[in-house]
Protein backbone atom coordinates (compact mmCIF):
# COMPACT_ATOMS: atom_id res chain seq x y z
CA UNK A 1 0.00 0.00 0.00
CA UNK A 2 1.23 3.34 -1.09
CA UNK A 3 1.73 5.58 1.75
CA UNK A 4 -0.28 8.54 0.11
CA UNK A 5 -3.16 5.92 0.38
CA UNK A 6 -2.07 4.65 3.86
CA UNK A 7 -2.25 8.58 5.54
CA UNK A 8 -5.62 8.78 3.83
CA UNK A 9 -7.04 5.96 5.35
CA UNK A 10 -5.28 7.26 8.78
CA UNK A 11 -7.34 10.82 8.17
CA UNK A 12 -10.86 9.30 7.05
CA UNK A 13 -10.79 7.18 10.17
CA UNK A 14 -9.22 9.90 12.51
CA UNK A 15 -12.42 11.97 10.96
CA UNK A 16 -14.50 9.45 11.79
CA UNK A 17 -13.00 8.30 15.28
CA UNK A 18 -13.00 12.56 16.55
CA UNK A 19 -16.99 12.33 16.11
CA UNK A 20 -17.33 8.99 17.69
CA UNK A 21 -15.85 10.93 20.50
CA UNK A 22 -17.76 14.09 20.56
CA UNK A 23 -21.21 11.51 20.34
CA UNK A 24 -20.55 9.44 23.16
CA UNK A 25 -18.26 10.89 25.71
CA UNK A 26 -19.77 13.88 27.89
CA UNK A 27 -17.80 15.42 30.70
CA UNK A 28 -19.82 16.37 33.66
CA UNK A 29 -20.24 19.87 34.96
CA UNK A 30 -22.58 20.83 32.44
CA UNK A 31 -25.80 21.89 34.33
CA UNK A 32 -28.06 19.54 31.66
CA UNK A 33 -25.53 17.33 31.18
CA UNK A 34 -27.46 14.81 33.87
CA UNK A 35 -30.42 15.17 31.45
CA UNK A 36 -28.79 12.82 28.76
CA UNK A 37 -31.11 9.61 28.98
CA UNK A 38 -29.25 7.73 25.80
CA UNK A 39 -26.04 5.48 26.26
CA UNK A 40 -22.69 7.31 26.71
CA UNK A 41 -19.52 7.09 29.04
CA UNK A 42 -18.61 10.18 31.80
CA UNK A 43 -15.25 10.95 31.52
CA UNK A 44 -12.96 13.49 33.30
CA UNK A 45 -11.15 15.38 30.74
CA UNK A 46 -12.55 17.75 28.01
CA UNK A 47 -13.53 16.25 25.32
CA UNK A 48 -11.10 18.10 22.14
CA UNK A 49 -8.03 16.87 24.03
CA UNK A 50 -7.65 13.55 22.85
CA UNK A 51 -8.83 14.90 19.61
CA UNK A 52 -6.14 17.93 19.41
CA UNK A 53 -3.19 15.77 20.20
CA UNK A 54 -4.15 13.05 17.81
CA UNK A 55 -4.08 15.58 15.53
CA UNK A 56 -1.40 17.00 16.57
CA UNK A 57 0.53 13.89 15.63
CA UNK A 58 -0.84 13.32 12.19
CA UNK A 59 0.13 16.94 11.35
CA UNK A 60 3.40 17.30 12.68
CA UNK A 61 4.32 13.83 10.98
CA UNK A 62 3.38 15.25 7.54
CA UNK A 63 5.49 18.56 8.30
CA UNK A 64 8.16 16.44 9.17
CA UNK A 65 7.58 13.89 6.09
CA UNK A 66 7.19 16.81 3.62
CA UNK A 67 3.82 15.66 3.06
CA UNK A 68 1.89 19.05 3.80
CA UNK A 69 1.44 22.25 2.00
CA UNK A 70 0.94 25.76 3.27
CA UNK A 71 -2.08 27.90 1.83
CA UNK A 72 -3.77 31.42 2.18
CA UNK A 73 -6.61 30.03 3.88
CA UNK A 74 -4.48 27.81 5.91
CA UNK A 75 -2.45 31.02 6.84
CA UNK A 76 -5.78 32.69 7.58
CA UNK A 77 -6.65 30.26 10.14
CA UNK A 78 -3.47 29.97 12.13
CA UNK A 79 -3.98 34.00 12.20
CA UNK A 80 -7.19 33.61 13.47
CA UNK A 81 -5.48 31.30 16.53
CA UNK A 82 -3.37 34.04 17.35
CA UNK A 83 -6.09 37.02 17.28
CA UNK A 84 -7.27 36.59 20.65
CA UNK A 85 -3.92 36.55 22.37
CA UNK A 86 -3.36 40.59 21.57
CA UNK A 87 -6.54 41.46 23.72
CA UNK A 88 -4.57 39.35 27.16
CA UNK A 89 -2.55 42.79 26.98
CA UNK A 90 -5.51 44.68 28.40
CA UNK A 91 -7.52 42.22 29.17
CA UNK A 92 -7.09 39.26 31.98
CA UNK A 93 -8.49 35.92 30.62
CA UNK A 94 -10.46 33.01 32.41
CA UNK A 95 -10.03 29.17 32.43
CA UNK A 96 -12.28 29.18 29.14
CA UNK A 97 -9.86 31.17 27.16
CA UNK A 98 -7.47 27.78 26.29
CA UNK A 99 -10.35 25.48 25.81
CA UNK A 100 -11.30 28.36 22.76
CA UNK A 101 -7.79 28.66 21.85
CA UNK A 102 -8.13 24.69 21.25
CA UNK A 103 -10.94 25.15 19.09
CA UNK A 104 -9.33 27.19 16.86
CA UNK A 105 -5.94 25.03 16.78
CA UNK A 106 -7.77 22.18 15.93
CA UNK A 107 -9.57 23.95 13.40
CA UNK A 108 -6.69 24.99 11.46
CA UNK A 109 -5.06 21.22 12.10
CA UNK A 110 -7.58 19.18 10.55
CA UNK A 111 -8.20 21.87 8.10
CA UNK A 112 -4.28 21.16 6.68
CA UNK A 113 -4.77 17.43 7.41
CA UNK A 114 -7.70 17.01 5.37
CA UNK A 115 -6.10 19.31 2.34
CA UNK A 116 -3.16 17.10 2.10
CA UNK A 117 -4.53 13.59 2.38
CA UNK A 118 -7.49 12.90 1.62
CA UNK A 119 -8.47 13.08 -2.47
CA UNK A 120 -11.11 10.27 -2.21
CA UNK A 121 -14.25 10.63 -1.53
CA UNK A 122 -16.07 7.13 -1.32
CA UNK A 123 -14.87 6.08 1.99
CA UNK A 124 -15.53 9.74 3.68
CA UNK A 125 -18.98 9.48 2.36
CA UNK A 126 -19.84 6.37 4.41
CA UNK A 127 -18.51 7.62 7.19
CA UNK A 128 -21.05 10.86 7.14
CA UNK A 129 -23.73 9.13 6.10
CA UNK A 130 -23.03 6.82 9.58
CA UNK A 131 -22.63 10.18 11.42
CA UNK A 132 -26.02 11.48 10.40
CA UNK A 133 -27.94 8.97 10.88
CA UNK A 134 -26.29 8.18 14.46
CA UNK A 135 -27.35 11.95 15.51
CA UNK A 136 -30.72 11.56 14.18
CA UNK A 137 -31.02 8.00 16.28
CA UNK A 138 -29.85 9.29 18.82
CA UNK A 139 -31.99 12.34 18.97
CA UNK A 140 -34.75 9.89 18.40
CA UNK A 141 -33.93 7.90 21.37
CA UNK A 142 -33.54 10.81 23.41
CA UNK A 143 -36.88 12.00 22.75
CA UNK A 144 -38.64 9.08 23.92
CA UNK A 145 -36.61 8.24 26.87
CA UNK A 146 -36.75 11.69 27.93
CA UNK A 147 -39.11 13.00 31.32
CA UNK A 148 -40.82 14.98 29.13
CA UNK A 149 -43.05 14.54 25.86
CA UNK A 150 -42.62 16.24 22.63
CA UNK A 151 -46.51 17.45 23.35
CA UNK A 152 -45.30 18.84 26.89
CA UNK A 153 -44.45 22.24 27.80
CA UNK A 154 -41.63 23.24 24.98
CA UNK A 155 -39.17 25.03 27.42
CA UNK A 156 -38.97 22.19 29.47
CA UNK A 157 -38.64 19.07 26.58
CA UNK A 158 -36.06 21.49 25.04
CA UNK A 159 -34.38 21.25 28.18
CA UNK A 160 -34.81 17.24 28.45
CA UNK A 161 -33.72 16.85 25.23
CA UNK A 162 -29.93 16.72 25.42
CA UNK A 163 -27.38 14.65 23.77
CA UNK A 164 -23.41 14.42 23.96
CA UNK A 165 -23.21 16.87 21.04
CA UNK A 166 -25.39 19.50 22.98
CA UNK A 167 -28.94 21.03 23.41
CA UNK A 168 -31.82 20.80 20.99
CA UNK A 169 -30.55 23.89 18.70
CA UNK A 170 -27.36 22.40 18.90
CA UNK A 171 -28.51 19.14 17.67
CA UNK A 172 -30.36 20.78 14.49
CA UNK A 173 -27.45 22.82 13.67
CA UNK A 174 -24.93 19.47 13.72
CA UNK A 175 -27.98 17.26 11.64
CA UNK A 176 -28.79 20.03 9.06
CA UNK A 177 -25.64 20.48 7.48
CA UNK A 178 -24.34 17.18 7.62
CA UNK A 179 -27.77 16.14 5.91
CA UNK A 180 -27.64 18.62 3.40
CA UNK A 181 -23.73 17.30 2.26
CA UNK A 182 -25.47 13.51 2.52
CA UNK A 183 -27.84 14.73 0.16
CA UNK A 184 -25.85 16.58 -2.33
CA UNK A 185 -23.50 13.63 -2.92
CA UNK A 186 -26.17 10.93 -2.82
CA UNK A 187 -26.74 9.63 -6.59
CA UNK A 188 -30.17 7.59 -6.15
CA UNK A 189 -33.59 9.82 -5.60
CA UNK A 190 -35.28 7.75 -3.32
CA UNK A 191 -32.10 8.23 -1.03
CA UNK A 192 -32.34 11.91 -1.28
CA UNK A 193 -36.25 11.30 -0.48
CA UNK A 194 -35.81 9.33 2.77
CA UNK A 195 -32.14 11.54 3.71
CA UNK A 196 -34.58 14.60 3.31
CA UNK A 197 -37.47 12.81 5.64
CA UNK A 198 -35.12 11.55 8.36
CA UNK A 199 -33.40 14.91 8.58
CA UNK A 200 -36.75 16.84 8.94
CA UNK A 201 -38.33 14.31 11.58
CA UNK A 202 -35.54 14.55 13.32
CA UNK A 203 -34.90 18.61 13.35
CA UNK A 204 -38.56 18.62 14.01
CA UNK A 205 -38.45 16.56 17.27
CA UNK A 206 -35.61 18.56 18.69
CA UNK A 207 -38.26 21.47 18.14
CA UNK A 208 -35.37 24.33 17.13
CA UNK A 209 -37.51 27.26 15.65
CA UNK A 210 -34.25 27.78 13.33
CA UNK A 211 -33.61 24.90 12.47
CA UNK A 212 -36.82 23.70 10.93
CA UNK A 213 -36.83 26.80 8.81
CA UNK A 214 -33.03 26.25 8.03
CA UNK A 215 -34.00 22.65 6.69
CA UNK A 216 -36.61 23.52 4.83
CA UNK A 217 -34.78 26.37 2.85
CA UNK A 218 -32.04 24.05 2.47
CA UNK A 219 -33.92 21.30 0.77
CA UNK A 220 -35.65 23.82 -1.48
CA UNK A 221 -31.67 25.20 -2.13
CA UNK A 222 -31.01 21.61 -3.19
CA UNK A 223 -33.60 20.76 -5.27
CA UNK A 224 -33.09 23.87 -7.29
CA UNK A 225 -29.33 24.02 -7.30
CA UNK A 226 -28.49 20.86 -8.95
CA UNK A 227 -26.55 22.42 -11.71
CA UNK A 228 -23.59 24.99 -11.72
CA UNK A 229 -25.11 28.50 -10.68
CA UNK A 230 -26.79 30.62 -13.08
CA UNK A 231 -29.77 32.96 -13.94
CA UNK A 232 -32.01 29.60 -14.53
CA UNK A 233 -30.96 28.28 -11.05
CA UNK A 234 -31.86 31.20 -9.52
CA UNK A 235 -34.91 31.61 -10.60
CA UNK A 236 -35.57 27.68 -9.90
CA UNK A 237 -34.28 28.71 -6.15
CA UNK A 238 -37.03 31.26 -5.73
CA UNK A 239 -40.06 29.08 -6.99
CA UNK A 240 -39.02 26.04 -5.28
CA UNK A 241 -38.14 28.44 -2.26
CA UNK A 242 -41.73 29.89 -2.68
CA UNK A 243 -43.41 26.54 -2.56
CA UNK A 244 -41.54 24.95 0.26
CA UNK A 245 -41.95 28.07 2.59
CA UNK A 246 -45.67 28.01 1.44
CA UNK A 247 -45.61 24.27 2.94
CA UNK A 248 -43.82 25.54 5.84
CA UNK A 249 -46.22 28.27 6.87
CA UNK A 250 -49.35 25.55 6.24
CA UNK A 251 -47.59 22.89 8.79
CA UNK A 252 -47.04 25.22 11.50
CA UNK A 253 -50.25 26.58 11.53
CA UNK A 254 -52.69 23.76 11.07
CA UNK A 255 -50.71 21.04 12.47
CA UNK A 256 -50.65 19.91 16.17
CA UNK A 257 -46.64 18.74 15.38
CA UNK A 258 -45.80 22.34 13.89
CA UNK A 259 -47.96 24.16 16.52
CA UNK A 260 -46.26 22.88 19.32
CA UNK A 261 -42.60 23.23 17.65
CA UNK A 262 -43.05 27.47 17.02
CA UNK A 263 -45.93 28.54 19.02
CA UNK A 264 -45.68 27.37 22.57
CA UNK A 265 -42.45 28.72 23.99
CA UNK A 266 -41.53 32.84 23.49
CA UNK A 267 -39.26 32.62 27.23
CA UNK A 268 -35.76 32.54 24.56
CA UNK A 269 -37.03 35.30 22.40
CA UNK A 270 -36.26 37.83 25.48
CA UNK A 271 -33.30 36.17 26.72
CA UNK A 272 -31.80 36.63 23.66
CA UNK A 273 -32.48 40.30 22.87
CA UNK A 274 -30.44 40.78 26.21
CA UNK A 275 -27.91 39.34 25.01
CA UNK A 276 -27.31 40.91 22.37
CA UNK A 277 -27.57 43.87 24.03
CA UNK A 278 -24.86 43.10 26.01
CA UNK A 279 -22.50 41.71 23.45
CA UNK A 280 -23.12 45.08 21.44
CA UNK A 281 -22.03 46.87 24.88
CA UNK A 282 -18.71 44.38 25.00
CA UNK A 283 -17.62 44.62 21.59
CA UNK A 284 -17.99 48.66 21.74
CA UNK A 285 -15.65 48.43 24.61
CA UNK A 286 -12.41 47.43 21.77
CA UNK A 287 -13.97 47.37 18.93
CA UNK A 288 -10.59 47.35 16.84
CA UNK A 289 -9.51 43.79 18.14
CA UNK A 290 -11.95 42.76 20.60
CA UNK A 291 -11.76 41.55 24.37
CA UNK A 292 -10.68 38.25 23.66
CA UNK A 293 -12.03 34.99 25.52
CA UNK A 294 -12.98 36.47 28.34
CA UNK A 295 -15.58 35.70 30.70
CA UNK A 296 -17.61 38.14 29.69
CA UNK A 297 -17.32 37.62 26.08
CA UNK A 298 -17.47 33.68 26.40
CA UNK A 299 -20.02 33.46 29.10
CA UNK A 300 -22.72 36.06 26.70
CA UNK A 301 -22.74 34.47 23.72
CA UNK A 302 -25.30 36.51 21.87
CA UNK A 303 -26.23 33.00 19.50
CA UNK A 304 -25.02 35.54 16.82
CA UNK A 305 -21.40 34.52 14.96
CA UNK A 306 -20.95 38.03 13.39
CA UNK A 307 -21.54 39.91 16.69
CA UNK A 308 -19.47 37.00 18.69
CA UNK A 309 -16.83 37.87 16.14
CA UNK A 310 -16.82 41.55 17.05
CA UNK A 311 -17.10 40.62 21.11
CA UNK A 312 -13.88 38.35 20.61
CA UNK A 313 -12.16 39.46 17.91
CA UNK A 314 -13.37 42.86 16.87
CA UNK A 315 -13.53 44.59 13.53
CA UNK A 316 -10.26 43.09 12.35
CA UNK A 317 -11.29 39.70 13.36
CA UNK A 318 -14.51 39.91 11.68
CA UNK A 319 -12.44 41.21 8.53
CA UNK A 320 -10.48 38.11 8.45
CA UNK A 321 -13.40 36.06 8.83
CA UNK A 322 -15.26 37.71 6.24
CA UNK A 323 -12.21 37.21 4.09
CA UNK A 324 -12.02 33.09 4.64
CA UNK A 325 -16.16 32.81 4.09
CA UNK A 326 -15.84 34.61 0.96
CA UNK A 327 -12.77 32.87 -0.71
CA UNK A 328 -14.29 29.71 0.50
CA UNK A 329 -17.52 30.22 -1.75
CA UNK A 330 -15.66 31.38 -4.19
CA UNK A 331 -13.96 28.33 -4.91
CA UNK A 332 -16.97 26.62 -4.45
CA UNK A 333 -19.13 28.12 -6.73
CA UNK A 334 -16.46 27.97 -9.18
CA UNK A 335 -16.77 24.12 -9.34
CA UNK A 336 -20.38 23.85 -8.00
CA UNK A 337 -21.73 20.92 -10.73
CA UNK A 338 -19.41 18.90 -8.52
CA UNK A 339 -21.56 16.96 -6.17
CA UNK A 340 -19.25 16.89 -2.92
CA UNK A 341 -18.41 20.36 -3.58
CA UNK A 342 -21.66 21.53 -3.87
CA UNK A 343 -22.68 19.54 -0.70
CA UNK A 344 -20.17 21.67 1.11
CA UNK A 345 -21.19 24.79 -0.19
CA UNK A 346 -24.40 23.96 1.24
CA UNK A 347 -23.24 22.75 4.44
CA UNK A 348 -21.20 26.02 4.68
CA UNK A 349 -24.36 28.28 3.50
CA UNK A 350 -25.96 26.17 6.69
CA UNK A 351 -23.55 27.22 9.59
CA UNK A 352 -24.30 30.71 8.05
CA UNK A 353 -27.58 31.06 8.07
CA UNK A 354 -28.10 29.20 11.67
CA UNK A 355 -25.36 30.68 13.11
CA UNK A 356 -27.17 34.15 12.59
CA UNK A 357 -29.75 32.97 15.51
CA UNK A 358 -27.79 30.05 17.37
CA UNK A 359 -24.03 28.74 18.53
CA UNK A 360 -22.75 27.16 15.86
CA UNK A 361 -19.33 28.74 14.41
CA UNK A 362 -16.63 28.45 16.94
CA UNK A 363 -18.36 25.11 18.65
CA UNK A 364 -15.77 22.22 19.41
CA UNK A 365 -17.38 19.43 16.81
CA UNK A 366 -18.63 22.09 14.26
CA UNK A 367 -15.75 23.59 14.35
CA UNK A 368 -13.70 20.06 14.01
CA UNK A 369 -16.39 19.10 11.05
CA UNK A 370 -16.27 21.89 8.99
CA UNK A 371 -12.57 22.33 8.61
CA UNK A 372 -12.03 18.35 7.90
CA UNK A 373 -15.17 18.58 5.24
CA UNK A 374 -13.62 22.16 3.40
CA UNK A 375 -10.39 20.79 3.14
CA UNK A 376 -11.43 17.86 1.69
CA UNK A 377 -13.69 20.08 -0.82
CA UNK A 378 -10.74 22.11 -1.62
CA UNK A 379 -8.10 19.74 -2.48
CA UNK A 380 -10.86 18.41 -4.81
CA UNK A 381 -10.89 21.71 -6.31
CA UNK A 382 -7.07 21.75 -6.79
CA UNK A 383 -7.58 18.65 -8.51
CA UNK A 384 -10.05 19.92 -11.13
CA UNK A 385 -7.66 22.53 -11.54
CA UNK A 386 -5.08 20.11 -12.35
CA UNK A 387 -6.95 18.30 -14.64
CA UNK A 388 -7.67 21.49 -16.32
CA UNK A 389 -11.24 21.62 -15.92
CA UNK A 390 -14.57 20.10 -14.23
CA UNK A 391 -15.25 16.11 -14.55
CA UNK A 392 -18.97 16.66 -15.78
CA UNK A 393 -19.89 17.16 -12.17
CA UNK A 394 -18.96 13.76 -11.21
CA UNK A 395 -16.14 13.09 -8.74
CA UNK A 396 -13.72 11.73 -10.28
CA UNK A 397 -12.40 8.97 -7.67
CA UNK A 398 -15.63 8.50 -5.82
Amino acid sequence: MKVSNLLEQISNLYFFISLLIFSFLVKPGNEFSTNIDIPHIMVDFTILIPIFLLGVVIFVFLLFSNRIRFDLLSLALFVRVLLPFIPMIYNPQVVDFSGNIGILATAAIVYLIALNTVQHFECLKKYLIFIFLLFCIQTAMESYLGIYSFFDNTYMYKNDLILPIGGSNAIASNIIPLGCLVYCTENKKRNKIVYAIIMLGAVVLTKSRSGIIVSLLMIAVMEAWKRRFSIKTAISLIFTSVIVFLCGIYFIMNTDIGNSAFTQNDSTIIDRFFLLNHGLNIFLVHPILGSGFTEQVVRYNPHNYILYTLMAFGVVGLILFLFIVLKILRRFFEYSSDSYIRGTACFVICLLVQGLGEIVIYAPIIEFMTWFIIGVALRRVKNFENMNGENNGRCPNA
